[in-house]
């Protein structure tokens, strides 16, 4: 005779349902391992172990009751097993998406870093570069401004020396001036001098002409008795041989 299949037994309703740690204990109770198993197990188990076909004592009961329960249990732990097994493929597979995805967003943002490294970098040359043009755009106005000092410098230098040579050369033609100057009234007061020395030899002379001449004429007159002539301060200077001779026979026979 076959072994009598026992009757699966029907879930608790929604209004009677319990808490998952109560349909948990049921099972343990009934000596049941509740790992991997869901709600709709626990609360299979647990209509089950409430209805009046469940043995809580295994040896007193008859042996078809016993083999029922066996293969329920055997069912059970199959599709726990199953399912377990599934949610293991399931978390696996999430497992790998979640590996994929977390590789995915690492390689993403491995290439974002490299952009913005990249970028960082062209900006810091594009830097480098602008500030390398702009000393040496700093560095030639700063060259040329030194330049245009030196020129400046170098031009007020010529100007000053040329101010300095024009003021020497005004100086040295002042000088010149004055010497000449004082050259001329050496040489006009030298004139003066000689003039005046040959005005005085000439009228030395004059007078030591006019005083012979008045010793002749007083010797003259000495010997010959004749009066003395008109005063000889008349008679031009210098041609005392051509004055006529008071006193003197031959001229007076002459006449």
């Amino acid at each position: 005779q076959p072994q009598q299949q026992p009757q699966q037994p029907q879930p608790a309703t929604a209004s009677v349902r319990k808490p998952i740690s109560e349909l948990r204990a049921i099972a343990h109770g009934a000596g049941y391992n509740t790992r991997g198993m869901e709600r709709q197990d626990l609360e299979r188990i647990a209509a089950y172990v409430q209805s009046g076909s469940f043995n809580p004592n295994p040896s007193a009961a008859p042996a078809a009751t016993s083999a029922g329960t066996e293969n329920v249990k055997h069912s059970m732990q199959q599709e726990a097993a199953m399912r377990e097994a599934e949610q293991r493929a399931a978390a696996e597979k999430r497992d790998k998406e979640m590996a994929k995805e977390q590789e995915d967003a690492a390689r993403r943002q491995k290439e974002v870093e490299e952009r913005l490294a990249v970028e960082r970098m062209r900006r810091e040359r594009d830097a480098a570069e602008k500030k390398r043009v702009e000393e040496q755009m700093a560095a030639a106005e700063e060259q040329r401004r030194r330049q245009q000092e030196f020129e400046q410098q170098a031009a007020e230098i010529k100007r000053k020396q040329e101010e300095d040579r024009q003021r020497k050369m005004a100086e040295l033609q002042a000088a010149e001036r004055v010497r000449q100057q004082q050259v001329q009234q050496q040489q006009a007061q030298a004139a003066a001098e000689r003039q005046k020395r040959e005005e005085e030899e000439m009228r030395r002379r004059q007078q030591q002409a006019q005083q012979q001449y008045q010793q002749q004429q007083q010797q003259a007159q000495q010997r010959t008795g004749i009066p003395s002539p008109p005063s000889s301060g008349n008679y031009p200077q210098g041609n005392f041989q051509q004055q006529p001779q008071w006193g003197h026979p031959q001229q007076q026979q002459q006449q």
